[in-house]
């Protein structure tokens, strides 16, 4: 006995994929949208990393959640651990990796751009009272003694 696939209208391809991209659930299992030929295919096209319009649509998602406060919060408690700064320290030390960088900090644009960020005055300000501070913890005065 020959198993019968069930057709699938391209209306309802369509409408499934929609469901996918708003977190809806499906019409139809699946299991059962699979077996039909244009529903892999256009699948395929929608969710494939080469398409532009998905491209888009996963920067924004990704920009949106990164911005989000517990989001931040993790990544800072999570690059903070000691095998992950560990893993990006031995990694900066790859001398391709250090060209590249390297590179990278001498193009003009780039300098220039740097330049500019430490030209604002909460910048400098910030910075002033960094180095303030590890002065007077390096030379171990008290911070009702220090007068800068």
């Amino acid at each position: 006995m020959e198993k019968i696939k069930p057709i699938i209208c391209i209306r309802e391809i369509n409408e499934n994929i929609r469901r996918v991209r708003l977190g809806e659930p499906l019409t139809k299992s699946l299991r059962i949208l699979n077996t039909s030929c244009k529903f892999k295919e256009e699948w395929d096209n929608q969710f494939n990393m080469t398409n532009p319009e998905f491209k888009k649509e996963k920067r924004e998602y990704m920009k949106k959640y990164r911005q989000k406060p517990e989001s931040k919060e993790y990544m800072k408690k999570y690059q903070q651990r000691p095998e992950v700064r560990k893993r990006k320290r031995e990694y900066y030390q790859i001398p391709d990796v250090k060209r590249k960088n390297n590179e990278y900090e001498q193009r003009p644009e780039v300098k220039k751009r740097r330049k500019k960020y430490y030209q604002k005055p909460e910048v400098k300000k910030r910075l002033k009272d960094y180095s303030r501070n590890f002065m007077r913890k390096k030379l171990n005065i008290p911070k009702s003694r220090w007068r800068i």
